[in-house]
């Protein structure tokens, strides 16, 4: 089967894996295209990639040269507007994995009626960003996958001092977060330790120009480093799992217009348990009490986050379950799923 990806976002191709970290969007993209290509598809690529290359039996071709006249799928990437690429088709496949409010934009609306692709959507949340008039379009859920790394990693060595860790976007109510830690968990375990992962409060605290609307919560996090908390910059995810091995909750804030959690998703797959709050798409990664906990208030999440750090043998349990349940979400599994969805599409 020939399969065409239409993408128009961020500079990558498939070798970025190796050298930065990516966002959800381009990490899926780059896993799904090469678990297709691994079970005998031909895959090409069409997205802002710099020059033609073929990585790991996937084609990367500049979106600026498209010339493709034929394939026997065509999925695009959050954006229906690249349908117009290849007009005539009906096997279109709408791969939603951030938020579905930019179909409520006239001009990207109008585009999926136009189309009339087959949704894919990430779950619940999810399918609720999208507009209701288009609810009516076939539709289908797959949800992201985790690389193959997490799940085959075995090896943990929880630090002496219980570290935490959080790499959500700062803006997202770290500052909520800080309080939280400051107030009541860092006075409970003078001795734990918060990581932040993020490359803009890395930037700011090396003395570096960042964004105006970054400076009020780069100061929060500059005023209380003394209660444990340290920053780092962003890995990829080689060398972020390296890192992971040594903690003991993942930290999620989460927000009401979370789709994909993909993080999550990967640190449970790893075996650390998490604590998210009831936003999003957040509540719809965790198995609540097995993987992690949904906490619904303030002192749940801190008293939930205290006994993860401060029992070892509870951390253990629910670690196991993260991992155990987590095994089939990888991308070969998803590849699968989106084959299915495919041959009902070449079927009708």
């Amino acid at each position: 089967m020939l399969i065409t990806f239409l993408d128009k976002s961020q500079i990558f191709d498939g070798s970025a894996l190796k050298q930065r970290p990516l966002g959800a969007s381009e990490k899926s993209l780059i896993l799904l295209a090469e678990a297709l290509a691994n079970i005998g598809h031909i895959v090409r690529i069409f997205n802002n990639c710099e020059k033609s290359v073929v990585i790991n039996k996937v084609s990367w071709n500049p979106i600026s040269n498209f010339n493709a006249t034929h394939s026997d799928i065509w999925v695009s990437v959050n954006d229906p507007k690249l349908f117009d690429l290849c007009e005539g088709s009906n096997k279109k496949i709408l791969w939603l994995i951030n938020s579905g409010l930019l179909l409520s934009k006239p001009e990207y609306f109008q585009a999926t009626i136009n189309h009339n692709p087959t949704i894919v959507y990430q779950g619940k949340n999810h399918i609720d960003t999208i507009p209701d008039g288009l609810k009516s379009l076939d539709a289908k859920m797959i949800t992201l996958g985790v690389s193959n790394k997490y799940s085959n990693t075995n090896e943990f060595m929880p630090s002496v001092a219980p570290k935490a860790f959080v790499n959500t976007n700062p803006l997202i109510d770290l500052d909520w977060l800080i309080n939280l830690w400051i107030n009541n968990i860092h006075t409970k375990l003078p001795w734990a330790e918060l990581y932040i992962f993020s490359m803009t409060m890395y930037k700011g605290l090396q003395g570096n120009k960042i964004g105006e609307k970054y400076k009020t919560i780069l100061a929060k996090v500059k005023n209380n480093l003394k209660y444990n908390i340290h920053v780092k910059k962003p890995k990829i995810d080689s060398e972020f799992i390296e890192e992971m091995k040594s903690m003991r909750v993942h930290l999620y804030p989460s927000h009401n217009f979370e789709t994909s959690a993909l993080t999550l998703m990967e640190s449970q797959a790893l075996g650390i348990p998490a604590v998210t709050r009831p936003l999003g798409a957040a509540p719809e990664k965790i198995i609540n009490g097995k993987t992690g906990f949904v906490a619904q208030n303030d002192i749940e999440f801190s008293e939930y986050t205290i006994r993860l750090m401060n029992d070892i043998e509870y951390f253990k349990r629910i670690s196991n379950q993260a991992k155990e349940l987590n095994l089939n979400i990888n991308w070969d599994t998803k590849a699968k799923e989106f084959i299915t969805l495919f041959e009902i599409g070449l079927s009708t």
